[in-house]
């Protein structure tokens, strides 16, 4: 596996585990979307996409990549819309 498969599989996979860990905690401790609502039609790919694009706009707070992504996040996919806890049904 070349470096660029690997670091783009790291980047997936950390940015869909923030996604949905964020998703399903307000889903199941009282049902209010806490920051934003991502619904499974969303890609791995749309994720790092956003993510990356936010983090090049905010160079000096790379250090904090959770908070970066949760901001960028709830800029694309804002929960004013969604109810999370039609997930838990």
């Amino acid at each position: 596996m070349s470096q660029d498969v690997a670091n783009n599989l790291k980047c997936s996979a950390y940015a869909r585990g923030l996604a949905d860990g964020m998703t399903w905690t307000s889903a199941e401790f009282g049902g209010n979307c806490s920051s934003f609502f991502i619904d499974s039609a969303v890609t791995n790919r749309q994720l790092v996409e956003v993510g990356i694009a936010y983090m090049r706009s905010h160079v000096a707070n790379q250090h904090d990549a959770a908070a970066l992504l949760t901001d960028a996040f709830s800029k694309a996919w804002s929960c004013r819309d969604h109810n999370p806890t039609q997930l838990l049904n």
